[in-house]
């Protein structure tokens, strides 16, 4: 058009051909790509809800069915160059198990200097990560030049090579649209280009990204205010207040708590979030002093044996150790010192490692860890294990993973790992789900396949060679509440399992005692009703323990397991503190067994005749981790003489 006095003239159309390549002796005319003028102020295109795009001026932008629209989204075509190399790249990448699972977090919490025209714009803002599928909006803000949104987006990632490579150089768009007053025709606002060029050069190595992910706050690769930018004029039409984070769950929590003071906003926390989650987010934090019951929640897991393992079958005898490691999680500080409504943040994953044995074709471990998780009444096992297991094992939904690795000593001492095998997730949640409906003390024994690792990208996932067996137990049990006499306020407890298992030579006892009572004559001949009684010399008569009888028998079978808790630190009423490790050295457990005659019932209890006694000392706990076990020696005190009268066998 040409401007004369009278104001615009249309003279004729004018078309541009446009191209992007990687330089300028590449280009070619563009075919079907028709971009014209028209005099419609009122004409709009499309918006991403089917609204349109208002372009102000005298003119506005129209495209030819089918063609693309411009620098509204920031797709942009490759050349043909740029496509084949990324077609010979993406031919290299394999499908490939992504081993950490990180959160991102991107918060806007608010704008500023937002300008268009005479009146204040009511803007919102659409955000797709380029990971994602999905599309996240905000909330519209209504007429203001500083607009606030306290929008908070996290969402789950893999960390992958294919990742990596997408995030370099590479930036991630929010389009900040105004609502207009009809609906279905809103239009583009400005868009902001958020870098991700530095989450490339943290993670890249997989040292530095070990390192990071124990710190205790994410990486940052924006954190501040960044402009937005006018599609068609490059012009900057506000700033938004950004904050782009990338990290483990925890370290994305912890940063939110930190922005949500500093931002002096109510507290939103979006956090990865799954069905054991409590509903009511608004509750008052309960204070560490308020909670008086917790729940410990046991794990034994027992690694027994390998078999059919294809590389430990052409190992030569006797060049080679092997031990099987895995990770579980376990818990650094003191639940009860942290929220309730967080309690997964005290939970971390630390390595196990089985002691070595000799590289053989079936080695046997044997190799037995009790782990043991504290968390509030009322808050689930699956919880704890949700926020540590599920980024083991993408693939098959999380787990514990164990490994196989072989230490050879020719020509050098090295760990090479051999195998892996994944023990699912969803097992040890259904352990703790079903528990009730099972004996507590039974243990479940898996078969796991045992993928062997391979050397290289493959393409194809390598068949299972072999089984790992393992036996998991659970259980728990109700803690003492805080605060009890005796007892101190942060005090954590350890179980001491003792096991009577069988008794022999009781009929010697039975004679010792029927030569000072006759009426014990018929126990010589027809045998005795056993049961044995457990006490610890530190603990209080209220804590003894009893088995259940026997009848008429010298050798009785009891079986009989007794969990006792004892508190790692006590306090004393003089007002001293003695550890657990100081008691143990001076205590010792009695064993008592002990006769019941059922067959007086003119009494109102049955007659109980101690048939002998033995006395455990318990410093031996201290420096031998296979415990006390056992058979000892019963001894039955008569005229001032101990007089051996049987044994019992203990554990």
């Amino acid at each position: 058009s040409v401007a004369g006095i009278g104001g615009a003239q249309e003279v004729g159309p004018l078309k541009v051909f446009m191209e992007l390549g990687t330089n300028s002796k590449r280009s070619s005319p563009v075919k079907n790509k028709k971009l014209t003028w028209r005099n419609a102020p009122s004409e709009v295109c499309p918006s991403p809800e089917g609204g349109s795009v208002d372009v102000s001026g005298e003119a506005s932008l129209s495209y030819a069915p089918g063609t693309s629209r411009p620098n509204v989204r920031t797709s942009q075509k490759p050349s043909d160059e740029a496509t084949s190399q990324s077609g010979t790249r993406s031919s290299e990448w394999f499908e490939e198990d992504p081993e950490v699972l990180l959160h991102t977090l991107l918060m806007v919490p608010d704008g500023k200097n937002f300008s268009r025209g005479p009146q204040a714009p009511n803007v919102y803002l659409n955000v797709k990560q380029f990971w994602c599928d999905e599309t996240a909006r905000s909330v519209v803000s209504w007429g203001r030049t500083n607009p606030t949104f306290n929008f908070v987006q996290v969402t789950p990632v893999g960390l992958t090579t294919k990742l990596l490579e997408r995030m370099k150089n590479n930036v991630m768009v929010i389009e900040v649209w105004q609502r207009m007053g009809q609906p279905g025709q809103d239009g583009l606002f400005g868009l902001v280009k958020l870098p991700l060029h530095q989450f490339f050069m943290s993670f890249r190595d997989p040292k530095i990204t070990q390192l990071l992910l124990q710190a205790h706050y994410p990486v940052l690769g924006v954190d501040g205010y960044v402009p937005v930018i006018d599609v068609f004029s490059g012009s900057c039409r506000g700033n938004l207040r950004v904050v782009l984070a990338m990290g483990r769950s925890e370290q994305i929590v912890a940063l939110q708590r930190a922005r949500d003071e500093e931002f002096d906003s109510s507290p939103h926390l979006v956090r990865p979030v799954h069905m054991l989650d409590q509903q009511s987010r608004s509750q008052p934090k309960i204070k560490a002093a308020q909670v008086e019951v917790m729940r410990e929640h046991v794990f034994v897991i027992r690694v027994e044996a390998v078999s059919g393992l294809t590389p430990l079958q052409s190992t030569v005898w006797g060049e080679a150790d092997c031990y099987i490691q895995y990770s579980f999680p376990c818990q650094e500080a003191e639940a009860s010192d942290s929220d309730p409504s967080l309690i997964e943040s005290s939970v971390n994953l630390k390595p196990f490692r089985t002691t070595t044995t000799l590289c053989v074709p079936d080695p046997v471990f044997g190799h037995t860890e009790t782990h043991v998780l504290l968390a509030p009444e009322g808050v689930p096992v699956q919880k704890l294990l949700l926020s540590s297991l599920s980024s083991r094992g993408l693939k098959s939904g999380g787990g514990v993973q164990f490994e196989v690795w072989c230490r050879y000593y020719y020509p050098n001492v090295r760990d090479q790992l051999v195998a892996r095998g994944l023990l699912p997730l969803s097992k040890l949640c259904a352990m703790a789900t079903m528990q009730r409906s099972h004996h507590p003390n039974e243990a479940q024994i898996f078969s796991l396949p045992l993928i062997p690792r391979t050397e290289g990208p493959t393409g194809f996932q390598p068949q299972p060679s072999g089984l790992l067996n393992v036996r998991v137990q659970y259980k728990h049990r109700p803690v003492r509440r805080e605060g009890e006499a005796g007892r101190p306020a942060t005090s954590r407890v350890v179980t001491l399992v003792i096991q009577v298992h069988r008794a022999a030579g009781l009929k010697a006892a039975a004679r010792v005692i029927s030569e000072q009572d006759e009426k014990f004559i018929s126990f010589v001949n027809e045998g005795v009703n056993p049961f044995v009684t457990v006490q610890l010399s530190f603990l209080p008569e209220s804590e003894r323990r009893c088995t259940r009888s026997a009848a008429r028998t010298f050798c009785p079978e009891f079986e009989h397991r007794v969990e006792l808790s004892c508190d790692l630190l006590l306090h004393m009423s003089s007002g001293e503190s003695c550890s657990l490790a100081e008691q143990l050295e001076r205590a010792s457990a009695v064993f008592t067994v002990w006769n019941r005659d059922v067959l007086k019932v003119s009494l109102s209890q049955p007659e109980e005749v101690m048939l002998g006694r033995v006395k455990v000392p318990l410093v031996d706990l201290l420096h031998k981790r296979t415990g006390i076990s056992g058979w000892f020696g019963l001894y039955l005190t008569r005229e001032h003489q101990r007089v051996l009268v049987g044994g019992l066998e203990i554990s």
